[in-house]
């Protein structure tokens, strides 16, 4: 048939003649019985029809509403309902896992070709489309940045990329990477858990909403509501501890494996990565050993380790070693008391430590 498009790409302004099965009534181009995915959460009122990814069916146009809305039926709405649903066509895409063209997204994991790594989790990326032949479970996304110098393009499993910033899955435990306040209040220690519950709204490249296990207020009386909390993607990590990969870190006390003393407490290393079947307790880390020691890298407990220098803990008691001052005044003798409290901001050869008192 010979149709006028109301605007060419190409800038032209000539009819076209057109395959009817490349035109239809319905808007945004869809078919009838086309397989289709929600772009986002779908809801009706207060209730949660559909996730993003979850799969429909198109049935037809939407009455009072054909320029804008389609019926479609979902494989299973989450309300237990079984009625088809009205939707812009906005909200659903041809697009497996319900992704659409030029959308942002980010490995969820580190990606490999056969053994060669080609984006760490949390690399960004862009979707181009469904990758052709694989159409049913990859899309075709291109990376800022591969890590083996090739193209960006390749086609990722649906599972392997995600809309929220960091690589991080909704229903993903996480840790916090350090200390994380509300205004001047500490409400969670580095290592805390979590739960990624979704995106952050206004935020949604840079943040992420979780739900922590639990709250710590550095005052008794202060309390925290069970609510959500928008964090930096840069303060949650998948490493148990929460440790990064690349984080420097000490042994809190002397290693050993099997008897044989492979660190003593203070000793520095630089955390590689999770460990397999240990992924919830122990994390991989790489410590400084002699040039001719080909493989340093252990699996050690998250207790075993620490960000803070010398493998000094927090809370830990601990004691001047010689006179302190601070400029020219003495403020500890040698042996006198203290308690670690955190590292020292901006000086990783430091630590704080409490209960020191002027000396006389």
């Amino acid at each position: 048939v010979c149709i006028r498009l109301a605007s060419r790409q190409d800038g032209k302004d000539d009819a076209l003649n057109a395959l009817v099965t490349h035109i239809t009534t319905l808007p945004g181009g869809f078919r009838i019985e086309e397989q289709v995915f929600a772009t986002g959460d779908i809801r009706i009122g207060d209730a949660l029809v559909a996730r993003k990814g979850d799969e429909a069916i198109v049935v037809g146009s939407s009455r009072g509403d054909e320029k804008t809305h389609v019926r479609v039926r979902f494989a299973r709405r989450r309300d237990g309902k079984d009625d088809n649903a009205h939707v812009l066509v906005t909200h659903i895409t041809a697009c497996l896992g319900g992704f659409f063209i030029g959308e942002q997204v980010f490995a969820t994991d580190d990606l490999h070709v056969e053994d060669t790594l080609v984006a760490r989790k949390g690399a960004e990326a862009v979707v181009l489309w469904s990758a052709r032949g694989d159409e049913k479970t990859r899309v075709r996304v291109r990376f800022a940045c591969r890590q083996d110098g090739n193209d960006g393009t390749l086609n990722a499993l649906v599972s392997e990329i995600t809309t929220l910033p960091g690589g991080f899955r909704i229903g993903e435990q996480v840790f916090a990477t350090g200390d994380i306040r509300i205004g001047d209040a500490l409400v969670a220690r580095k290592g805390v858990e979590a739960t990624v519950v979704g995106s952050s709204r206004g935020d949604e490249k840079t943040h992420v909403c979780v739900l922590f296990a639990r709250l710590r207020a550095e005052k008794a009386d202060t309390v925290f509501p069970l609510v959500t909390h928008h964090v930096l993607a840069g303060q949650i990590t998948t490493l148990p501890g929460g440790f990064f990969i690349g984080e420097q870190v000490f042994a809190t006390g002397d290693l050993r494996v099997e008897g044989t003393l492979v660190a003593r407490k203070g000793s520095k290393a630089t955390v590689s990565g999770s460990c397999d079947g240990d992924e919830k307790s122990r994390v991989c880390v790489q410590f400084a050993g002699p040039k001719d020691v080909k493989d340093a890298t252990l699996k050690v407990l998250v207790a075993d380790i620490t960000p803070i220098p010398g493998g000094f803990r927090i809370g830990e008691q601990v004691f001047a070693t010689v006179d302190l001052n601070i400029k020219d005044t003495l403020v500890a003798r040698k042996g006198d008391e203290a308690t670690v409290v955190g590292s020292a901001g901006g000086d990783r050869k430091r630590m704080f430590v409490s209960g020191l008192q002027a000396a006389k």
